[in-house]
């Protein structure tokens, strides 16, 4: 080149270019990690404050390049979605108060799986919508005959039933029962070769998951398998390490939570 100004612009172009290539790389990760774990509306504000950055394109470049992993941001927001919850729940009676009622579940197995403020003694159950499970941040919904419907806080059923009538949402915090399980569906997109069905079950079955159901479909056309699993599992955390796992099944190209 002729000149050192000349260079400066293809220098400044080349930087420009990587810098478009980069958000585009890290918005791919960000979209893909918050459809992973179900939380594709989530404010991320709380990331960004923690990271000290001022907008999203920093964030996306940030993953882009490897400064922080898309994992970190999952946690940060689940992180932050129970501390807002915790914060907002009544603080907790004083000895020398009756403890507060804990409602009863339609199954014994439910036993001590969440509490319901203040509501006293009615029935509860966890919405089949998102199905909700230890870890997540979540909210009641009374219903009309069927007691108290728990939600995830983001689940766009319970978002759209509060808008309508929201005197009928309330508080809720889960439990403390050890030994639990929940039921939750995750979906798992892969290229259709030989052993696919077998290794995405084996991944399952070192997680020591329990399968409760399983379906596949194959589009021929884009030669994709689509694996619908229902699974039990003890909370979000292992939830989330199980799919980051399938993630890493040969020929996998999405393993994400449904609801």
């Amino acid at each position: 080149l002729v000149s050192g100004r000349a260079r400066d612009k293809v220098r400044a172009w080349f930087h420009k270019l990587d810098r478009v290539r980069n958000l585009h790389a890290g918005k791919d990760m960000l979209d893909k990690e918050l459809r992973r774990v179900a939380m594709m509306q989530a404010d991320l504000s709380p990331v960004l404050e923690k990271f000290h950055m001022d907008a999203v394109d920093d964030l996306q470049l940030a993953l882009a390049l490897g400064d922080i992993r898309a994992r970190q941001v999952s946690r940060l927001l689940h992180d932050h979605a129970q501390a807002v919850l915790q914060a907002q729940s009544p603080s907790p009676a004083k000895p020398d108060k009756p403890a507060r009622p804990v409602a009863k579940p339609r199954k014994a197995d439910h036993a001590s799986r969440f509490t319901v403020e203040g509501v006293g003694n009615l029935l509860s159950q966890l919405a089949r919508c998102c199905q909700p499970v230890p870890g997540d941040a979540i909210v009641g919904y009374l219903t009309r005959g069927r007691g108290v419907s728990i939600h995830r806080r983001n689940c766009p059923s319970v978002l759209r039933l509060v808008g309508m009538q929201p005197d009928r949402m309330l508080p809720v915090n889960w439990g403390h029962a050890a030994s639990s399980r929940y039921d939750v569906g995750i979906q798992v997109r892969a290229y259709d070769r030989k052993w696919l069905l077998k290794d995405v079950t084996n991944v399952i079955a070192q997680a020591e998951v329990n399968i409760l159901g399983i379906s596949s479909h194959l589009d021929e056309a884009r030669g994709l398998a689509d694996i619908r699993v229902t699974l039990k599992v003890s909370d979000f955390e292992q939830l989330s390490q199980l799919l980051a796992k399938l993630d890493t099944v040969p020929g996998v190209q999405d393993a994400r939570r449904l609801g």
